[in-house]
């Protein structure tokens, strides 16, 4: 509708139009800081509604002087000054080459602004510290979860951000395949969030509370505890394991119920574990009882992964209702029949399908008027150009 309104024949209502566009274009800074600036202010205007911690970590974040707002918003004003100036005098080779020198520059700024300190740990700086290798040698590929527990380092930066690869945190640990309870990174699930309250970067809260009460570690496939500080007391029965120079200590956790088990642990039968891929496994149920009734008298088998949406499970052509045990894990009930039962498990991203369709359409679109050279409405118009 945009692009009918800007045609060649004018009406009021294209020339207002025209002129707003125009307005916002011959304006690019201020249009940028605008489009930046309105929802900071209306950030800022809520701030009064936010519990007294809250506020003050937003208005702390709102802070022309912090770097996180500072350093983009100086890159994007930057980028578009360039453009602008290179579509005034886009016969100038010099211009036209500082745009290279721009991309440059912000790269260079995406890199200065990661949050990864400078003054880390001397053993930070090569894969092959010592504590890496006691705790890897003490993991010997195991596929269980470990949690690594660590506090604020003293100068009060994240725990995980303090010796990260003798921590084998999240971030550092890819080489090793080191499954971990927690991750790096703003995207962590809200479900994820709502049970464990974990900070983006891995940190607990309520550390202690939770080593206490360990019975949530069986179902998240919990078999190994690294505790990067001195006060934190172990579960009642998890064993040392190893314990480093820099004074981590790493606990075998032995009652894990593994990657996939019955919701009741009373119920007779195992349940078997397979993956194919991240994104694909599948699982073996065995009553060991006979037939399996239906409906709510149905076992119900629980997996240890987040029930994010696009996860489905099939037996056979049949999809089975998923139902996140405690909101958060996969889970369904096993479907009446015989034993054993076996359930395959898929994601596949929400919406990937619909959206590849649309843009697989406006791209064809897009070719056939770049081959045509003209839109049919713009044909019609010559034709009828020639009637006359």
């Amino acid at each position: 509708m945009l692009v009918y309104d800007l045609g060649a024949k004018l009406s009021p209502q294209r020339a207002r139009l025209r002129a707003i566009l125009r307005s916002w274009f011959d304006r690019p800074l201020l249009s940028v800081a605008l489009l930046l600036l309105t929802p900071l202010a209306v950030l800022a205007a809520v701030t009064p509604l936010l519990s007294p911690e809250t506020r003050s970590a937003a208005l702390t974040a709102l802070r022309p002087t912090n770097p996180a707002l500072l350093a983009p918003l100086a890159a994007t004003f930057l980028s578009i000054g360039a453009m602008f100036a290179c579509s005034r005098k886009r016969s100038s080779p010099a211009w036209i080459a500082s745009l290279p020198m721009v991309l440059l520059l912000d790269l260079a700024v995406i890199g200065w602004t990661i949050d990864v300190p400078t003054d880390a740990d001397p053993r930070s700086t090569s894969f092959q510290s010592n504590s890496r290798a006691e705790l890897l040698a003490a993991l010997n590929g195991s596929t269980q979860r470990m949690w690594i527990v660590t506090g604020r380092a003293p100068d009060g930066a994240p725990g995980e951000y303090h010796d990260p690869i003798g921590k084998i945190v999240a971030n550092t640990n890819i080489l090793d395949h080191v499954p971990l309870l927690t991750d790096y990174g703003p995207l962590t699930p809200r479900r994820y969030d709502l049970a464990f309250h974990f900070k983006p970067w891995g940190e607990a809260e309520a550390a202690a509370a939770m080593l206490a009460n360990d019975d949530w570690m069986q179902w998240y496939d919990v078999g190994w505890l690294l505790l990067c500080e001195p006060a934190l007391t172990p579960p009642e029965g998890a064993r040392l394991a190893a314990e480093t120079a820099a004074g981590y200590r790493l606990f075998r956790y032995p009652y894990s119920r593994g990657r996939a088990y019955f919701e009741k642990a009373t119920q007779p039968g195992g349940v078997r574990y397979i993956e194919h891929s991240p994104h694909e496994f599948e699982t073996r149920a065995d009553t060991w009882g006979g037939d399996v009734p239906g409906g709510e008298a149905s076992p119900r088998v629980v997996v240890a992964r987040l029930a994010i949406p696009g996860w489905h499970a099939t037996w056979g052509r049949r999809e089975l209702p998923i139902e996140p045990a405690g909101g958060v894990l996969l889970s369904v009930r096993l479907p009446p029949g015989e034993r054993p039962i076996v359930i395959r498990w898929r994601y596949s991203p929400p919406g990937l399908a619909v959206g590849a369709a649309v843009s697989g359409f406006g791209w064809s679109s897009l070719l056939v008027l770049a081959v045509s050279g003209q839109s049919p409405r713009a044909k019609r118009r010559v034709r009828s150009t020639r009637r006359r």
